[in-house]
């Protein structure tokens, strides 16, 4: 398990010509991602910080009680969604 933060870029798209099947071909603008360190521990993930930093500043921070109480409960919430849906 490690720490992931999803880099975003709409590359200037215009908003009023978007439609659905564009953003869905287009991996809605995922331009990548920053992995923090895997760790084998999952001990206590609600109290895990995150930290975002500019400059060495820091400039937020969040838990992992911030998504939904735990980070697990999305992941349950999508592994069952993919299981009821047959994996669509």
């Amino acid at each position: 398990m490690c720490p992931a933060v999803e880099v975003v870029d709409d590359r200037n798209a215009d908003y009023a010509t978007l439609e659905a099947l564009s953003l869905i071909a287009d991996n809605s603008w995922n331009a990548g991602a920053v992995l923090g360190a895997f760790s084998k521990s999952w001990d206590n993930l609600e109290a895990a910080t995150g930290i975002v930093a500019l400059n060495g500043q820091e400039i937020d921070r969040g838990y992992g009680r911030d998504v939904l109480g735990h980070p697990f409960v999305p992941l349950t919430w999508l592994a069952n969604h993919l299981a009821e849906t047959g994996g669509r």
